[in-house]
Order: structure tokens, then C-alpha cells, then sequence
């Protein structure tokens, strides 16, 4: 006998008619746990620096943590980068909500177009 058939057989009276839904827990238990402590691009320590900077600059200590809980709730979740105005990276997080993308055929990584929706 299966450890499952003896804990239903041993508990099912108490939980007959308890119902309850553990996924947020679940997914925020996992979310809480994920947390980047830094990079490692390339043998350069500079490179890792900067990236760091960006990190930081981008606020995103803070800001992957709800695109992480977005991707385990919807299946992926987005991040646009562009250049600001004095040609410093800029980063913002976007749920798969308001973002919809276009894979180019036969590939996973490469984008043939995408359009974020308010």
C-alpha cells in the first residue's frame, strides 16, 4: 500500500469536507525564496560590475521579484530594456498580461516582433 492510500485511509473523516486552496502559498513560498545575489558574464570582473550597476540602478532587487510571481502565475513574464535619454540601460518588468510576443519560426530566443498592451 502506497503512502498516499494509507493517509487517505488513516484521515479522510478529518478532511472529508475540508477544502482549501494551497497554490498561492505555494507560489509565494517558491517567490520568496528566488532572489539574484549577483552575475557572472563573462572572466571580466568590470562586466559583472556593470551589470550590478544596472541591477541597481533599475531597481531590480525589487521589481524581479513581481516578474517572477507573474511568470509562475502566467507562464512567463517580461522584461523591456531600452536606452534612456542619457544612454543608460533602462529596465522595467511587464506581466504577460499587457505583453504579447512573436517568436521568429523555429526558434525559442529569437523575437520577430512584440507589442505591450495598456
Amino acid at each position: 500500500m502506497f503512502s498516499q492510500a494509507r493517509h487517505y485511509n488513516h484521515f479522510h473523516q478529518t478532511f472529508e469536507s475540508w477544502r482549501d486552496n494551497f497554490c498561492g502559498l505555494i507560489i509565494d513560498s517558491v517567490n520568496e525564496r528566488l532572489t539574484v545575489d549577483g552575475f557572472r558574464m563573462t572572466d571580466e570582473p568590470d562586466a559583472d560590475k556593470d551589470a550590478r550597476d544596472i541591477w541597481q540602478r533599475n531597481y531590480m532587487d525589487a521589481e524581479h521579484n513581481a516578474a517572477q510571481l507573474d511568470a509562475m502565475i502566467q507562464g512567463a513574464s517580461y522584461a523591456v530594456v531600452w536606452s534612456d535619454d542619457d544612454d543608460q540601460p533602462t529596465i522595467t518588468m511587464e506581466s504577460a498580461e499587457n505583453v504579447v510576443v512573436q517568436y521568429k519560426p523555429g526558434s525559442r530566443r529569437e523575437l520577430a516582433a512584440a507589442a505591450k498592451f495598456y
